[in-house]
């Protein structure tokens, strides 16, 4: 596949890159999810968020799995799935509170791409949705597809464009479930916790600390890529993305400058 070296400059559209939010993480064939989301969201407590890509199935298994339900002073520690955001919490009592890990938005891309190209394999079976295979057929790399968003070829961007917005996880943005940095600074002190998929295992002992939580818990990471996956991207690609995901990687250097509030808390 040939394409447009990155000095060309090919604008990606602005009502794509960084002014129209994605779709909600919610199947459509799933109907009863918006019911679930919004019987989790009412619950109070502390609600560990997850956003997709970012190690949020490790973290739901680790603390089902060591039977952690309440922090140390006895609030209950809410596990939602992918449908649930921040407004949905935060709206439904004063008193929540939530917990959640970011990822730079170019390996979450690679990871969500390569996750559906394995059909969510080895851990989950998830067969692609019709649109999905029409992005398999066309692009057999995250690579492929980022590079082509700044085509010479009109068709071949357009196509680019519509694979961005047709896969599971490279759709989701992080601003779905966050909103903004300008709106989540305001609410700080109702976020207990972020960690960062990047200090994985150092965020997790933290995010207990920070919970209260006295268990020490085995590190084992969740739907891992297997190490054949393809993760390589040119300049090219790394800038498309960049661009695309602007409004995220505000977002995610935002929450990164304040780390340390959150480490502190936890020390």
């Amino acid at each position: 596949m040939t394409v447009a070296p990155h000095a060309l400059e090919v604008t990606i559209p602005r009502r794509d890159r960084d002014t129209q939010r994605g779709d909600r993480p919610e199947p459509a064939d799933r109907p009863d999810r918006g019911a679930r989301r919004a019987e989790r969201a009412s619950q109070r407590g502390v609600h560990v968020l997850h956003i997709s890509k970012t190690g949020g199935t490790t973290v739901r298994t680790m603390f089902k799995t060591a039977g952690i339900t309440t922090t140390g002073d006895g609030r209950p520690i809410v596990l939602n799935h992918h449908q649930t955001t921040m407004p949905d919490v935060l709206g439904q009592d004063e008193g929540n509170e939530v917990t959640f890990f970011l990822r730079h938005p170019v390996p979450r891309f690679v990871s969500g791409f390569n996750s559906r190209l394995r059909q969510g394999a080895p851990s989950h079976d998830r067969p692609w949705r019709p649109e999905e295979k029409v992005v398999f057929d066309q692009f057999g790399s995250a690579n492929e597809l980022a590079e082509a968003l700044s085509s010479t070829s009109l068709r071949l961007q357009d196509r680019a464009i519509s694979a961005m917005r047709a896969l599971n996880h490279t759709r989701w943005r992080t601003t779905d479930w966050l909103i903004s940095p300008e709106y989540l600074e305001p609410r700080l002190d109702r976020v207990r916790f972020v960690g960062f998929q990047e200090t994985f295992a150092e965020d997790v002992a933290a995010l207990l600390v920070s919970l209260g939580v006295t268990k020490t818990l085995p590190l084992q990471h969740e739907h891992q890529a297997p190490t054949s996956s393809p993760t390589e991207l040119s300049e090219s690609a790394q800038s498309n993305l960049t661009d695309w995901y602007a409004r995220d990687l505000a977002l995610y250097e935002w929450a990164l400058e304040r780390r340390g509030r959150w480490h502190a808390g936890a020390a």
